[in-house]
């Protein structure tokens, strides 16, 4: 009888310890400008460590008491610093993932505690940062309109007077380089006055 107590109690630590492992039901990963995410959904809280390796270089997360339920093959990772995922458990009881890099990234971890209110449970993220951000050679600056051409003779000359405050001049078309007493006026709805009459060079 005791032999079968004993065996019971030792079945049963065993189911129980089996049923407080956490497990990694899902894996996302998406692209940001700056960096990649990769979100381990879980089934309940867990302890994590985040390591570097060198040659090759690879980047190791470890999960304490947890087991991998999901597919790592379906991850997108191509425009991705991440050549190849893989996992692994570590120590009989603790998840490893892998991931190899071909890029030099910077990792940061995090948990996230389960939110009944926004209908999300335990999360691990990992961010793995450029260090070698690429630009953007699209986002050029708009070049700046100085005249325009907008009647026979005349131009308009946008020119700044002071801060907030935009003059309009038009004035005749006259030979390069010569100087031409002009006036001018504010902006509509600027409360800021200029003077009477100013001198400027008029250039096609």
């Amino acid at each position: 009888m005791n032999r079968g107590f004993w065996a019971s109690l030792v079945l049963w630590c065993l189911c129980a310890s089996t049923a407080l492992a956490v497990e990694v039901h899902d894996v996302r990963l998406w692209r940001a400008p700056d960096h990649t995410r990769i979100v381990f959904d879980l089934t309940g809280p867990a302890e994590h460590r985040l390591l570097t390796l060198s040659n090759p270089d690879r980047i190791v997360l470890d999960v304490s008491d947890a087991s991998l339920k999901a597919s790592l093959a379906g991850l997108e990772l191509e425009n991705t610093p991440i050549s190849l995922v893989r996992s692994g458990i570590r120590e009989g009881r603790d998840l490893r993932v892998v991931f190899d890099v071909r890029a030099a990234v910077d990792p940061r971890s995090f948990a996230l505690k389960a939110n009944a209110q926004a209908q999300t449970g335990d999360r691990l993220v990992l961010d793995l940062y450029d260090r070698n951000p690429v630009s953007n050679p699209s986002a050029a600056p708009e070049p700046v309109k100085t005249a325009a051409t907008t009647d026979r003779g005349n131009r308009d000359i946008i020119m700044p007077l002071m801060p907030a405050t935009v003059a309009r001049i038009r004035v005749p078309s006259v030979p390069i380089g010569s100087a031409r007493r002009i006036s001018c006026w504010p902006s509509p709805g600027s409360s800021s006055r200029c003077s009477s009459a100013m001198r400027a060079s008029v250039r096609p």
